[in-house]
């Protein structure tokens, strides 16, 4: 490997590091504003609990309303952490194009990016945390009212409801493990459309440009994008899982199927032709 390709590659993985470290801190910030609005609830229901014997309607519609102001609070906060997030990506996945040509000499003029792609998907991870809250609220309301319904002591369902919010596989567990899936994914999904953008806008000053699947060991990957690590095609054609059979433009392609998306952790390169490596030299 020359020293031009080694610079090249160098800049690449310290970008996509860049935005795995993005996502995961995104991530974690929204784990832990669910952590607290879990310890909030509890709170609310051991402090009911402290003072009360028996229950009444007053009691379920107060502890219904706190549920609902917390979620909110969690939704608010969620959403803007993860749209906020979502901005950087899109400027990372720009830069995992635009990075690499400038390390080895090539300065190209570059239109600025649409930002209506990024509108859109804000919108879109706005409407997915607004649903995993409001599918979060349900299910609360659910194990509360049904165990007012057993007839048991005021301490008996606080007892019960905060086995299901905070036990293991409860509430929470699920709706952890859902905004982790949502936050990765929705914040990658940023930088492949970015990379993509850019990679066309390359393509046209650049004859035979092409772009490589990167499998990243980040997390347990699928076996099709790891089969496909490497694999190259001309800027614009798409990119073949033999696998599954699927046709992915690029990773997280909002066109594939779930399947081929959730979690994901792949990035497309950049990769350079010879004669243009050569003539950076």
């Amino acid at each position: 490997m020359t020293s031009d390709q080694q610079k090249f590659a160098a800049r690449v993985r310290g970008l996509i590091a860049e935005a795995q470290d993005l996502t995961e801190e995104t991530a974690a910030g929204v784990l832990r504003m669910l952590e607290q609005t879990q310890h909030e609830l509890l709170g609310r229901l051991a402090s009911e609990s402290g003072r009360l014997t028996g229950y009444s309607t007053w009691q379920l519609h107060s502890l219904l309303d706190e549920v609902e102001r917390q979620m909110r609070y969690f939704r608010d906060h969620a959403t803007r952490a993860i749209q906020g997030a979502q901005a950087k990506a899109y400027a990372t996945g720009a830069q995992i194009a635009e990075e690499p040509m400038k390390e080895i000499g090539l300065h190209v003029l570059m239109p600025g990016l649409n930002r209506q792609a990024l509108v859109v998907a804000q919108g879109y991870s706005a409407d997915l945390v607004k649903g995993l809250g409001r599918a979060a609220t349900v299910k609360i309301n659910g194990a509360l009212r049904r165990s007012m319904m057993g007839g048991q002591q005021f301490s008996e369902i606080v007892a019960q409801v905060s086995k299901a919010l905070g036990g293991d596989g409860g509430v929470f567990d699920e709706i952890g493990n859902r905004a982790l899936r949502i936050t990765r994914t929705e914040v990658l999904t940023m930088s492949s459309i970015a990379t993509d953008a850019r990679m066309q806008d390359f393509a046209k000053r650049i004859p035979d440009l092409e772009e490589e699947w990167h499998h990243t060991v980040q997390r347990a990957g699928r076996r099709g994008h790891i089969l496909m690590n490497g694999q190259a095609v001309p800027v614009g054609e798409k990119f073949y899982n033999d696998f599954t059979g699927q046709e992915l433009r690029y990773p997280r392609d909002p066109e594939a199927p779930a399947s081929e998306t959730v979690n994901c952790a792949c990035f497309v390169i950049p990769r350079m032709p010879a004669a243009w490596l050569a003539r950076a030299a």
